[in-house]
């Protein structure tokens, strides 16, 4: 595409239009830097002004991301989760035809008071503790912190599962869901879930984990889920990227 000076078309949105092209066509990917003010110029024969003007339009509008002393980069796609839905990271990210991922960093069998008490549990609650870093097309879009009550399972079977590693396995691979696991093998099912959410700074040791910088904006949750017996069967905190990650509801009146 080249840049038309006697358009009617302002020349920014000229090169806006030519740098959403590229992100259209796949040609500049999530992630990918763009080339910098100078080389647009080259490029295209436009003055830096017209360069800066088209970027931060762009960044305005979600499409770049500018990082102090390295460049602008291409933003990683946004997704959206409608509520009240309840439903697991790998099934909404499936039903936008992405590709969802599980690194799992942690899976043991404790006892926490602190937690056993939040979940409103005896203390000495036996509890299964998971940490997974999520991805989406590959790249990092959050971590959840999770504890299930453990003396809802079958004891033996999810102990030998987590020794062997064989649940890990399970967890890991791509577009499975750990609802449908617990459903299929542990014959757990989920029936509702209460969940807060809200607004913070991402901390030291979560930023180290989602390869973003200390104090970016996180959306971090907190979800209660119960099984149909109205037990509750998984306390899990979640540190998404607000950059990637949002809600939608529907209000009726």
């Amino acid at each position: 595409m080249n840049i038309d000076p006697n358009s009617k078309v302002p020349l920014y949105l000229q090169l806006k239009d030519y740098i959403l092209e590229k992100i259209s066509t796949g040609e500049w990917g999530a992630g990918q830097k763009l080339p910098t003010e100078t080389e647009f110029q080259e490029l295209l024969g436009i003055s830096r002004i017209t360069v800066r003007h088209a970027i931060e339009l762009l960044e305005f509008e979600g499409y770049v991301v500018k990082k102090r002393g390295k460049g602008t980069f291409i933003s990683p796609p946004s997704f959206s989760y409608p509520l009240p839905k309840l439903t697991s990271f790998s099934e909404d990210i499936v039903q936008k035809n992405c590709i969802p991922g599980s690194k799992t960093t942690v899976l043991e069998v404790l006892s926490d008071a602190a937690v056993a008490a939040h979940m409103g549990l005896p203390e000495s609650t036996p509890l299964v503790h998971l940490v997974r870093l999520r991805t989406v097309n590959h790249i990092v879009m959050g971590m959840h912190d999770s504890y299930y009550n453990l003396s809802l399972f079958d004891d033996n079977k999810i102990i030998r599962n987590i020794s062997s590693g064989y649940l890990i396995e399970q967890m890991d691979k791509q577009s499975v869901s750990l609802y449908k696991i617990l459903e299929n093998d542990y014959h757990i099912t989920i029936e509702y879930a209460d969940e807060s959410l809200k607004a913070i700074a991402c901390p030291p040791p979560i930023a180290e984990q989602l390869h973003i910088p200390v104090n970016d904006p996180l959306l971090y949750l907190e979800r209660m889920t119960y099984t149909t017996k109205h037990h509750l069967i998984e306390f899990v905190k979640m540190y998404n990227r607000a950059d990637i990650y949002n809600y939608t509801i529907r209000l009726t009146r």
